[in-house]
């Protein structure tokens, strides 16, 4: 999969990738990604927007990466989707040349400031709510999976074992009937 990814993206500048996927949850292994970061000629943009919900984070290799910048936020699992606050990850030069080049996209109120400074300091209350919706995301595909196994036997437990009982059971109805009779 990743071959014919990287073949589609040969004339691209720049690969956008949110990771996991929304709303598949879909992840690239994270050799994958980091084979896709070192061959990919341009700049790649890894939206981490579910980092927590994920296997693993690619903040890390961000550091190391000339070519890689990893964009997380608050909105998701911090549940602070109102306070319009995230961040980047990326290696020293690229932060240097976004402080002094870039300018950032709207100014941060003290609110979301505060509000950001606040949450950091609580991460274990989000760790927590993190693993909880895991663990039900967990027990949710499993009572799928169990519903889906029942709608794909239940057809055949009737075609199978009902339906010829059933069958026989009007057959043996229609031979008392003394209208119908089997003749030799």
């Amino acid at each position: 999969m990743l071959k014919n990814f990287l073949k589609q993206s040969k004339k691209a500048d720049i690969l956008y990738l949110d990771s996991p996927n929304n709303p598949t949850g879909f992840q690239f292994t994270k050799t994958e990604l980091q084979t896709l970061v070192k061959s990919f000629d341009g700049l790649v943009i890894i939206d981490e927007a579910y980092g927590e919900f994920a296997d693993y984070s690619l903040s890390s290799f961000a550091k190391t990466q000339s070519n890689l910048i990893v964009v997380r936020t608050l909105s998701k699992s911090f549940g602070m989707a109102g306070i319009r606050l995230g961040y980047f990850v990326a290696n020293k030069k690229f932060t240097d040349a976004f402080l002094n080049v870039l300018q950032y996209p709207y100014p941060l109120s003290t609110l979301t400031i505060e509000s950001g400074i606040l949450a950091l300091e609580n991460v274990g209350l989000m760790e927590n709510a993190v693993k909880i919706i895991k663990s039900e995301r967990q027990r949710i595909i499993e009572t799928l999976k169990n519903l889906i196994l029942l709608m794909y036997l239940i057809p055949r437990l009737i075609l199978y074992y009902l339906m010829p009982i059933v069958l026989t059971n009007v057959y043996f109805l229609l031979l008392q009937n003394k209208e119908f009779q089997l003749e030799n």
